[in-house]
């Protein structure tokens, strides 16, 4: 029996997370609108819909206002002491303590279709188990079946329920909070039998009035306030009224709703605003709107109501300093924070193969410490799951195959942001060859001679110098860098050099990101200077050298230093029609001719370098001019 459980009470333990109260900032959000009400005082609201009307119940002067979603009075009507509203389906159910009665309404045409004879004064109304309940008198409680359009009392037993303040309902539930046995105290019934089975019950230390809402699917029943001096609003579990959340809000905390979606409102006269709606998405953070007139003196939330199926909350709010002012002012559930970020890649494009630099900058702190996905193009998942600061960077290495690579970041959505997703697209390559060219390979000139060099580059991407070098024939002389720098308009960079040895000339050309390096090199070679003089010849006789047959020839040769180098010389005679060998090898620079002079026979000697032969390699083999000679008696 219901005066059965009327008569216990049972505090229940158990503890559970506090969701953090919001802080006042510049940026916390007003409510849209506010319309002042044509009503001197105000007890409940509720919202029909269908319609997109409000019925505010007015205590004291005995009016029902009817309002659109704005606040426009749509109706004004006469309802003796209206308390306690509900709509249900077409119906409007006005509580009427002045005249004993529940009386019914049609929510398109607000004309009265029905009225309830009640043995006591009606005030709080909930529907559940396909029942209307009421309260009435002092802590009794009552239900009108509406299929057998019949009224059930169930009267409570001498000190037990001594008030009602609130009726919650839900599916087969009904939560009813009170005053019972000194203690205020709330109670979850099995609604579905005509006396109501106890499910759970919990008491309460404050001594203030409660207000509940039940969540959608009636397992959570949100109680406030809780406690005075503890948490000021709590959500317990219906099946055996353990806490199972709890909602920092200012000390009086003023109604409470539960939206489809979970999220929780409660109404917050002294917040930190100090007065609005306080919004706590489910598994999100507080998210808090202040009244319409910002910090206005007097100014107080005094109850709200949800529209159905969505956040948005129609909320009354009074001006207490000086003659009461009763307004309607509308309250959107603060947007989700959208994430401002990008993604983007140090450098573009990237050879296949090569690491490289992926760049995240959020600008919104928001971002910080919440999960993250980067999935490349190609399915790999890259970068770290958390972000961990607001700019970051990781490094990422290309795939060995040319194409695009898209680079897509997504943070999911939860109950405080927006989903975001950015995305980032580089073109991998894999590098080009192009062309180098240099002149003058194996190209033979004399000592001393100046050489102009061309290089010629082909097609690049950004980088266009090319380095030539030499490298002089010779362990004594190193390589040595001529020139760097871009190619002209033709493609073409040049450098002159004075040739005193054989000549590697190399060029380089180090490439770019799209561009494979290159390189050319040519060989020069550079002759000796070479020449021989003849000396103790007694005349001459054109180009020939005519010398006594007891002289013995002197022959000089003049040849570019080197250490340790030699002349190849050869003498030749003339003889049977043609020059042949008398005498060849390699000798210092000064030879004495000797030996037995024919007289008469004609004689011609020759000096060369040569190469590799001579002492060393760092010339072209070089041959001098013959010199002709004979003797006489």
């Amino acid at each position: 029996m219901l005066k059965a459980f009327l008569a216990v009470a049972v505090a229940l333990g158990g503890t559970a997370a506090v969701l953090p109260a919001t802080t006042a900032s510049a940026v916390t959000p007003k409510a849209s609108s506010s319309k002042v009400l044509p009503i001197g005082a105000f007890n409940e609201i509720v919202a029909d819909g269908a319609h997109k009307h409000l019925f505010i119940s007015d205590r004291t002067d005995g009016k029902l206002l009817v309002t659109d979603y704005a606040g426009a009075t749509v109706a004004l009507l006469d309802v003796p002491s209206s308390a306690g509203l509900l709509v249900n389906g077409d119906r409007l159910y006005v509580a009427a303590p002045a005249s004993s009665s529940i009386i019914v309404y049609d929510t398109a045409t607000l004309a009265p279709v029905a009225a309830y004879a009640l043995a006591g004064q009606p005030d709080r109304l909930a529907y559940a188990a396909g029942k209307i309940w009421f309260s009435y008198g002092a802590g009794d409680l009552g239900s009108i079946d509406l299929a057998a359009a019949e009224v059930v009392y169930l009267t409570a037993e001498s000190g037990d329920w001594t008030n009602i303040y609130d009726l919650s309902g839900a599916a087969d539930r009904l939560v009813v909070a009170g005053k019972a046995a000194g203690s205020n105290e709330v109670a979850v019934l099995d609604a579905t039998g005509e006396a109501p089975d106890v499910l759970a019950e919990r008491t309460f230390t404050n001594r203030l009035g409660l207000d509940t809402a039940l969540t959608p699917d009636g397992s959570g029943v949100v109680v406030v306030p809780s406690e005075f001096s503890e948490v000021p609003a709590v959500q317990l579990r219906t099946s055996d009224l353990t806490q199972t959340a709890g909602y920092a809000v200012g000390s009086l905390p003023k109604g409470v709703a539960v939206a489809a979606d979970g999220t929780v409102v409660i109404g917050d006269p002294f917040g930190a605003d100090p007065s609005g709606l306080d919004y706590f998405p489910a598994g999100g953070a507080v998210r808090r709107v202040g009244l319409y007139n910002g910090l206005t003196g007097g100014d107080q939330i005094a109850g709200f109501a949800l529209e159905p199926g969505g956040t948005r909350a129609f909320g009354i709010v009074a001006n207490v300093v000086g003659t009461p002012v009763i307004s309607l002012q509308v309250f959107d559930q603060p947007a989700k924070t959208t994430l401002k970020g990008s993604i983007t890649v140090e450098s573009n494009p990237v050879l296949a193969g090569s690491s490289y630099a992926v760049m995240v900058d959020f600008s919104t702190e928001a971002a910080i410490g919440r999960p993250v996905e980067i999935v490349r193009s190609d399915g790999l998942r890259v970068g770290p799951t958390t972000i961990p600061d607001g700019v970051f960077q990781f490094t990422d290495k290309a795939p060995a195959a040319a194409g695009t690579l898209t680079y897509r970041l997504t943070v999911p959505a939860d109950a405080d942001i927006n989903a975001f997703t950015s995305s980032a697209t580089v073109s991998v390559v894999t590098p080009r060859t192009t062309t180098l060219t240099l002149d003058h390979q194996g190209a033979v000139y004399n000592y001393g001679t100046t050489v102009t060099f061309t290089v010629h580059l082909g097609s690049s991407y950004t980088n266009r110098t090319v380095a030539i070098y030499a490298d002089p024939f010779g362990a004594d002389q190193g390589k040595r860098l001529l020139v760097s720098k871009k190619a002209d308009a033709k493609g073409n960079v040049t450098v002159a050099l004075r040739l005193t040895r054989n000549t590697v000339v190399s060029a380089a050309f180090t490439g770019d990101a799209w561009t494979k390096p290159a390189s050319a090199a040519v060989t020069v070679y550079t002759r000796v200077s070479v020449s021989t003089a003849v000396s103790k010849y007694y005349k001459k006789s054109g180009s020939t050298y005519i010398f006594h047959k007891t002289t013995n020839p002197v022959l000089t040769t003049t040849m570019t230093a080197f250490p340790k180098r030699k002349q190849y010389l050869t003498v030749e005679y003339y003889s049977g029609g043609k020059w042949r060998v008398a005498k060849a090898g390699y000798y210092t620079m000064a030879v004495t001719f000797t030996g037995t002079h024919k007289i008469g026979v004609k004689y011609r000697v020759r000096a060369a370098y040569v190469g590799g032969k001579s002492g060393d390699t760092i010339n072209a083999t070089t041959y001098g001019a013959y010199r002709y000679f004979t003797f006489t008696k």
